[in-house]
């Protein structure tokens, strides 16, 4: 059974959008990635709407056995965006790269740990400049474990939650326009 969400943590400035879905892992072009699903089941879309839902129903979905997990889309309307700081983590002791850590410090918003427990992901009021809807940028060196990297998204992509937030940072989706 996958493991739910810590509803109640999720921030309220994405709880009342209609953009949520749910999630599963697949098999696809020699790795595993996440899909996004509508609350039947199907295949959703990260740029169709009507395969969306409010998280209270994405929640029921889940409950009954419907995907394993639930993310929230990103559009410019919402003005919400997403960092992902991937493989910047140790799940078992919890501490955060150095280089992760300043960006987290610097952007100072709701973050949360991801389904993996090796990144993490920030929440952000602001949109990236147009088009420039999404950005990954691979680092490497001796300060960066294999695969770390950062992402970034305002529109057409979705970002598993878990509600497993960093405490020392904001409950709330804090304006950081300025940083994006």
């Amino acid at each position: 059974m996958p493991t739910p969400p810590i509803w109640d943590n999720l921030p309220a400035a994405c709880r009342i959008l209609p953009n949520w879905v749910l999630w599963k892992k697949v098999w696809k072009e020699k790795r595993w990635t996440k899909v996004p699903l509508d609350r039947e089941g199907r295949f959703a879309k990260s740029n169709t709407s009507h395969t969306w839902c409010h998280l209270d129903e994405a929640r029921k979905a889940f409950e009954a056995g419907t995907g394993q997990g639930v993310g929230f889309v990103f559009t410019r309307k919402a003005d919400i965006s997403g960092i992902d700081l991937d493989h910047c983590r140790d799940p078992s002791t919890g501490e955060v790269d150095k280089w992760a850590q300043t960006i987290l410090d610097r952007i100072n918003s709701y973050s949360e740990v991801s389904p993996s427990g090796e990144g993490v992901h920030i929440l952000v009021k602001g949109v990236l400049p147009e088009g420039t809807d999404g950005r990954k940028k691979e680092l490497e060196g001796d300060d960066h474990r294999p695969d770390a990297a950062v992402e970034m998204y305002s529109n057409k992509r979705f970002f598993t939650t878990t509600g497993n937030r960093l405490d020392q940072y904001p409950a709330t989706v804090e304006h950081r326009q300025d940083e994006l």
